[in-house]
């Protein structure tokens, strides 16, 4: 969590006004629950966010981004993790940019193959003008 938080805060000062960055969880740093006692699940967390901070960066024009690492403490999915990166750019429509025939995706690509070698679902929302958000849930 400290390195989340960090990361966050380290794209929130390099970007200075043009970008706000901010980083919220509800999970304990002194007792992490089992989703984030795996090594490799921590690191994949880790690149997520920081794929997807470059993705708001290079892609979205965006002027905020919401990073958030949740636990669910009630029912039905108790214990479940999710990473939540949100913001506030321009959006796309994904089923344009899946027809285009220039290069790009590779980080969109990463963050799915990250998230599925760790046991996680990816999952990508955008539409034109309303910013994107990328979640990936892990079991508890």
């Amino acid at each position: 969590l400290c390195r989340l938080n960090s990361l966050c805060a380290d794209f929130d000062r390099t970007t200075g006004d043009a970008l706000h960055v901010t980083f919220a969880s509800n999970v304990a740093a002194g007792d992490p629950p089992a989703a984030l006692r795996d090594e490799p699940r921590k690191l994949a967390i880790f690149r997520i966010v920081q794929e997807a901070l470059h993705n708001v960066i290079d892609h979205s024009d965006a002027t905020a981004v919401q990073v958030s690492l949740t636990q669910k403490l009630g029912s039905p999915r108790k214990g479940q993790l999710r990473l939540a990166i949100t913001d506030n750019g321009r959006g796309f429509n994904r089923d344009a940019r899946r027809n285009r025939d220039e290069p790009g995706g590779m980080g969109l690509f990463s963050m799915r193959q990250r998230a599925d070698e760790t046991g996680g679902g990816f999952r990508l929302s955008s539409l034109p003008g309303e910013g994107a958000e990328v979640e990936v849930f892990w079991p508890a």
